[in-house]
C-alpha cells in the first residue's frame, strides 16, 4: 500500500523560523534529475516509497524538466539534509 500525503500552505504566517544560521533552503534549478533519484532512493527507502524506483534517466529527466515541478534542497553547512518536491497543480 502507499500513501501520499500532501501539505497545502495557504498564509505565509504559517511558517516558522528555524533559527539555524547554517541551514539553507534553495530551490534546485536548473533541475538536476540525478539528485532527485537519489533523494527518492536514499529517503524513500525508509518510508517504502516503490513506485518510481524502475523509472529510467529519461523518465527522470522529463519529470525534473515538467514547469509544474520543483525541487528544494536543505542544506546544513556543506551537507545536504533533504530535499522536497513540489507540483502545482490547477
Amino acid at each position: 500500500m502507499t500513501s501520499v500525503t500532501y501539505l497545502q500552505q495557504t498564509d505565509a504566517e504559517q511558517l516558522l523560523s528555524a533559527d539555524r544560521a547554517d541551514l539553507t533552503i534553495s530551490r534546485v534549478f536548473p533541475a538536476e534529475p540525478a539528485f532527485n533519484e537519489r533523494m527518492y532512493c536514499e529517503i524513500g527507502s525508509d518510508w517504502n516509497w516503490t513506485d518510481r524506483l524502475e523509472w529510467t534517466q529519461g523518465r527522470w529527466s522529463s519529470y525534473c524538466s515538467d514547469p509544474c515541478v520543483s525541487t528544494v534542497r536543505a542544506r546544513l553547512g556543506d551537507e545536504v539534509v533533504g530535499y522536497a518536491e513540489l507540483r502545482m497543480s490547477p
